[in-house]
Formats: structure tokens, C-alpha cells, sequence
């Protein structure tokens, strides 16, 4: 749900807050569903993050 919420806000503009969300996707210490965030919440946060710092 919080890259969702990354995504929406990058594309809303709000740059710094995305990165924030994106960033506690992958600090996450106890995720719901381990599986999941493993295998689909963390590649995507990273790559999210990869965006947004390529292209502000």
C-alpha cells in the first residue's frame, strides 16, 4: 500500500514526500506479509527510488 502511495504522490509532485514512503517500505521491520513485501514491496520501492532520482 505505501509504494502505491509513493507512486501518487511522485506523480502528484510531491517528490520528497514520495521518497520518504518509498524509503519506509524498505525500512520496514516487521511487514505484514513477509512474503510479499519481499518479493513485490521492496523491488518496487527501490526502483521507485531509482526514478525519482533520475528524473525530480
Amino acid at each position: 500500500m505505501r509504494v502505491g502511495l509513493a507512486r501518487t504522490l511522485w506523480k502528484k509532485g510531491r517528490t520528497a514526500d514520495a521518497q520518504r514512503e518509498a524509503l519506509a517500505v524498505l525500512d520496514e521491520k516487521a511487514p505484514s506479509n513477509p512474503a510479499d513485501w519481499t518479493v513485490k514491496d521492496v523491488p518496487q520501492a527501490q526502483a521507485l527510488i531509482v526514478q525519482i532520482k533520475e528524473r525530480p
